[in-house]
């Protein structure tokens, strides 16, 4: 079984837990930015604030905050804000990125 089809067969939060332990905080806030279909539960997270819209403007007016909003965020607020909202798939895509070595250390860990 190789790598990936190892990570397939682990349930979400067990995927999220492997993205905040392996991937830096620059990768984990781009993928909770490349969501935007979850812009809207993002700012009402974040900011109590109610986002009905989504189009391509809208999520290019409200980028900047949200970028610096997560930024801003200490480790232990990233931590459990990427294991709350962290989409699965684009955690696995980042996981196949890891070298062999880093790769076999998740592996033994899990």
């Amino acid at each position: 079984m190789n790598f990936r089809e190892i990570l397939e067969q682990l349930d979400d939060h067990i995927i999220a837990e492997l993205g905040n332990y392996e991937l830096i905080d620059f990768i984990r806030i781009d993928i909770l930015l490349e969501q935007q279909w979850d812009y809207p539960e993002f700012m009402e997270y974040l900011f109590d604030e109610e986002w009905d819209e989504y189009d391509d403007l809208e999520c290019m007016l409200i980028y900047p905050k949200l970028r610096s909003k997560l930024e801003s965020f200490d480790e232990d607020e990233l931590y459990d804000f990427f294991n709350v909202f962290a989409n699965r798939d684009l955690v696995l895509r980042e996981l196949m990125y890891l070298d062999k070595e880093a790769r076999q250390n998740l592996l033994d860990n899990i």
